[in-house]
């Protein structure tokens, strides 16, 4: 089954195609049909080109875009000009994770890494669509706690984990988002990801490559030996991996999988009386 919606090309212009009522993106998978049938007509599909700003800094945010295929970073500047990576963003989510709080600003910076495709809505529509559709809410709302739960993780690796560890879980993630396909990644990407020196990344990035794990050149990079990539990361990339693989998978019900439900922009323990 399929619906027709605007798809954007490279000029700005649309026309008409009909679309998989499946998207590539993992949350509007997990969402019923006649939810997402009500999303469709409201999106748009736009390619994601790598180093474009998906969101500025403290900035309005108009667009709300889930990640078909590539991966964006989300990144903190702080006043001497230095910047880290908060999170990260692929075919599991959105960019815009606490919209639903009302929030219509983000203190960071969301860019592509990994080109690719995206389904744009606007914000205000999918928020209205949020507070009529439960499911739709919920499932944004996973989706925030997972990104609540990713910035503590990366916080507490970045403090506890050697750069080895962190580099070799950073690299899965690029790796396993880029779909197995070389990608760009620099040494200077790479140090304002992980928060640590040029040099440093140097050094790290020439131990891996005589270890083969992997490849690297001009700034092109592959994986070589993804299992011993893992083996040389910290227990971080398999915690995030499983929460990210789980998070919208129902419970031994059938119900949505936690113990909250969304109703009228405001959530709910489970059993609990709603507002009438």
């Amino acid at each position: 089954m399929g619906l027709t919606m605007k798809i954007a090309d490279l000029t700005g212009s649309y026309s008409a195609q009909r679309l998989p009522i499946a998207s590539g993106n993992r949350m509007l998978q997990a969402l019923p049909p006649a939810i997402l049938s009500q999303l469709i007509p409201h999106m748009d599909r736009i390619e994601l080109r790598r180093d474009e700003v998906l969101a500025e800094a403290h900035s309005s945010m108009s667009r709300v875009h889930f990640i078909e295929h590539g991966l964006a970073l989300f990144t903190k500047m702080m006043s001497d000009g230095r910047s880290t990576m908060t999170g990260s963003v692929g075919r599991e989510g959105m960019t815009m994770p606490n919209m639903l709080s009302g929030a219509r600003r983000t203190g960071v910076e969301c860019v592509v890494l990994i080109p690719g495709t995206a389904l744009s809505i606007d914000r205000s529509v999918l928020f209205g669509l949020a507070l009529k559709s439960p499911p739709l809410g919920h499932m944004i709302q996973q989706y925030s706690l997972f990104m609540n739960e990713q910035i503590t993780q990366i916080s507490a690796c970045n403090r506890l984990h050697s750069l080895e560890q962190r580099y070799a879980r950073f690299l899965l993630t690029v790796h396993q988002n880029a779909e197995g396909r070389p990608f760009t990644l620099t040494q200077e990407m790479m140090a304002i990801t992980l928060g640590a020196q040029r040099p440093h990344i140097s050094v790290v990035a020439t131990q891996f490559r005589k270890k083969n794990l992997i490849e690297y050149r001009h700034g092109q990079m592959r994986v070589i030996n993804p299992e011993r990539l893992r083996l040389a990361s910290c227990e971080c990339h398999d915690i995030l991996k499983e929460s990210a693989e789980t998070m919208y998978l129902p419970s031994p019900s059938g119900d949505l999988p936690s113990c909250h439900v969304f109703h009228e922009g405001m959530f709910f323990e489970s059993g609990c009386a709603r507002p009438r």
